[in-house]
């Protein structure tokens, strides 16, 4: 498949030998957008500056599950419409889809260090968002923080801005996939790394299975739901406590 280009803001084209999509930052240098790939027949449906979509297929070339590149408004003001592409981009199809990049907004407080504190409307409208869709997000290894800012204690500045999320359908076609986030280097954003876990025990992200999700943390009922289900099983059963406090806080 032959290269495609694309500009945001100029008429400048980026020159590409692997077959992908590009667009060329703002004015400022801010924002910008890639998505290549390489040795998978994979067909671009739809990009701008904001998203990429592309369609993975596999065997007879029938499309098999949907990838989305992601990059999330900055601006406070402009939230909302991240969050609204998000709903468009699930409306549209009903494959298996996972989505990656850089959201520009955490789901917890825990996600973010130093700096003002991060309004809790914008949280609770990226929480909503994946809730409504049914996407989850997948996690991470090593590094928590994917962005940073500032030398100083004073100005020093870290938050999860880059993840990768997705839909059971998804999670159901990679059950042993894992996030592992790199380190900060030459960019204010670290890389995030998707790979299939070899070998271990098999992952129970799937449809039906159980994943703890951070921001439940924050709710001021979460210690009192844990103590609860963890008290209804006797003593000695550990595995039958932890089963039913996951069964409590999915309820």
């Amino acid at each position: 498949m032959p290269a495609e280009t694309g500009t945001a803001n100029n008429n400048e084209t980026l020159q590409l030998e692997l077959s992908g999509v590009g667009q060329s930052p703002d004015k400022d240098g801010q924002g910008g957008i890639g998505f290549w790939w390489r040795d998978i027949d994979a067909e671009l449906v739809v990009y701008d500056k904001n998203h990429v979509v592309v369609d993975v297929k596999v065997g007879n070339g029938s499309v098999s599950w949907r990838a989305v590149g992601i990059y999330g408004w900055p601006e406070s003001e402009n939230k909302h419409r991240t969050w609204s592409m998000l709903r468009r981009i699930r409306e549209a199809s009903n494959l298996p889809m996972v989505l990656f990049g850089d959201f520009n907004e955490i789901l917890s407080p825990h996600e973010k260090e130093g700096g003002s504190i991060r309004r809790e409307c914008h949280m609770d409208a990226f929480l909503e968002t994946m809730d409504v869709c049914g996407f989850r997000d997948l996690g991470f290894r090593c590094n928590k923080f994917t962005w940073q800012r500032g030398l100083s204690e004073d100005t020093y500045i870290r938050e999860r801005l880059d993840r990768v999320i997705a839909s059971e359908e998804w999670c159901g076609l990679f059950p042993r996939v894992v996030v592992h986030n790199g380190p900060v280097y030459a960019s204010d954003h670290s890389p995030l790394l998707v790979k299939k876990e070899v070998g271990g025990t098999r992952s129970r992200r799937g449809r039906g299975g159980f994943k703890f999700e951070p921001y439940w943390a924050t709710e001021e009922s979460c210690g009192e739901v844990v103590m609860a289900g963890w008290g209804v099983i006797g003593d000695g059963d550990v595995e039958g406590k932890v089963a039913r406090v996951a069964l409590e806080l999915k309820e």
